[in-house]
């Protein structure tokens, strides 16, 4: 009987061995993550937190960035993160629509973080 890997050892073995094989995400292949209206709205509250130690003209350059046309314009980490949110909640809005998962409140009534 094979003597199981400590997940230290497992982790060795993943960043020494380029054989070793991984479990990754099919490029080509799209699935649906079922969530709640209170999960997403942890996810539009993380994209505040990670805009939130900016100054406007960081997020107007991040913003003007994301939207160039420019395909050799280099991404530095946070506008490549901050993309990714904002491409996950715009989908997460159209599912929650064509579901009939949103509802009309009066802005003092929001609280995203409680």
């Amino acid at each position: 009987m094979a003597e199981e890997k400590t997940p230290g050892e497992q982790l060795s073995d993943l960043v020494t061995n380029p054989e070793q094989e991984l479990e990754v995400y099919d490029d080509d292949k799209v699935f649906s993550v079922p969530m709640s209206g209170a999960f997403a709205k942890r996810l539009q509250a993380l994209t505040v937190w990670m805009t939130d130690k900016k100054n406007p003209e960081e997020i107007l350059k991040v913003y003007e960035t994301i939207a160039s046309e420019d395909e050799n314009l280099k991404y530095d980490q946070f506008t490549l993160h901050l993309e990714t949110m904002l491409i996950l909640l715009k989908e997460m809005e159209t599912q929650a629509r064509s579901a009939n998962c949103i509802k009309k409140v009066k802005a003092k009534d929001v609280n995203l973080f409680s």
